[in-house]
């Protein structure tokens, strides 16, 4: 039994994974020919350029045949030095920023291959076809416990969170590269970046304010950490002026993934949550069987621990009321 409900669920975790690295392998593939199409370009205000130096000695031959006064020895004493080049400051700053976003893109992009290849040895070695049921329960319960001690669900999140991480890298130097171009460009590119940060930031809050929301980012369980750990540190020291002794508190506490918090709001069922599942399920009824066997189901469902009653929902009275009355015409218009 073991085997059989645990072999269903390492399938979809491993076709997951495999699915999450091959999204991150494409778009870092595209990423990366975009951004070493700027660093073709950018990289050449790290090293000084020959035009100028042909310019530079090209001016002074100019000066030297325009001006008569000057003598040959005075030419061979004072000769002419090329001025030492120097990168300006927004341009080693720009560079720094893209090769780094390249480096990040494509250290995600090796760590997704790898996460491949995590995945298939994972579902090899836990489904190994000449041992016996028993060995193969030990097996999986082994390597499994393996999987939550070395925290690799983590490692999974932190990939996407990398790749976001290159291409803020990127904006940053995109929008820093602009400015010293067109302050037109700048401002029309800088706009948009600030408005899809905006919209980004939301993205990664509304989990942890509204654990019903679909919306989320690979920043959303750090923010989460980060907020469960500084308000955890603002009541430990106010609790510590109070009372003068600090509380204990589990560290799982501190350090629970946000996905189980979301998981466990929405395991406590509530009257608005079971307004939708009874309403949903209603509706999705069509043959008079399966709504004489729901109808019959109502009676025991009321008097649970869990039920709430049919008569505390709104949007579930009506349809019930509805529903009831449209089989019964139908029950005794056949009989």
């Amino acid at each position: 039994m073991y085997i059989n409900m645990t072999e269903g669920e390492d399938e979809k975790m491993s076709n997951r994974w495999q699915k999450d690295a091959d999204g991150i392998i494409i778009f870092t593939g595209l990423f990366s020919a975009a951004l070493a199409a700027f660093l073709t370009v950018s990289v050449q205000d790290l090293k000084s350029n020959p035009q100028d130096t042909t310019a530079f000695y090209l001016g002074n031959i100019y000066q030297l045949l325009a001006d008569p006064n000057i003598s040959r020895a005075s030419i061979l004493a004072t000769p002419a030095q090329l001025p030492v080049f120097s990168p300006s400051n927004s341009a080693v700053l720009v560079n720094s920023l893209w090769f780094l976003s390249l480096v990040i893109s494509l250290t995600s992009a090796l760590l997704a291959t790898m996460l491949q290849q995590w995945a298939r040895r994972y579902l090899t070695i836990i489904q190994p076809p000449l041992y016996s049921p028993h060995k193969r329960s030990s097996i999986r319960a082994f390597f499994a416990n393996g999987v939550e001690t070395f925290h690799l669900p983590w490692s999974v999140e932190a990939l996407p969170a990398l790749l976001h991480l290159s291409l803020f890298l990127f904006f940053t130097g995109l929008a820093i590269y602009l400015f010293n171009i067109n302050h037109t460009v700048f401002s029309v590119v800088v706009w948009w970046v600030g408005l899809a940060g905006g919209i980004y930031g939301c993205v990664t809050l509304m989990p942890i304010f509204w654990h019903d929301s679909p919306y989320y980012s690979p920043l959303s369980s750090s923010a989460w950490l980060f907020f469960n750990f500084t308000f955890s540190a603002i009541h430990r020291f106010r609790y510590f002026l109070l009372n003068h002794q600090w509380p204990h508190i589990e560290g799982y506490l501190l350090f629970e993934d946000l996905t189980k918090i979301v998981q466990e709001a929405g395991s406590k069922l509530s009257a608005k949550i079971t307004d939708h599942i009874l309403t949903w399920t209603l509706r999705a009824l069509e043959e008079d069987k399966d709504l004489e066997q729901f109808f019959e189901a109502i009676p025991g469902y009321c008097s649970s621990d869990v039920g709430y009653g049919p008569f505390a929902f709104t949007k579930f009275d009506k349809l019930l009321a509805d529903t009831f009355y449209g089989f019964i015409y139908r029950t005794l218009s056949s009989s």
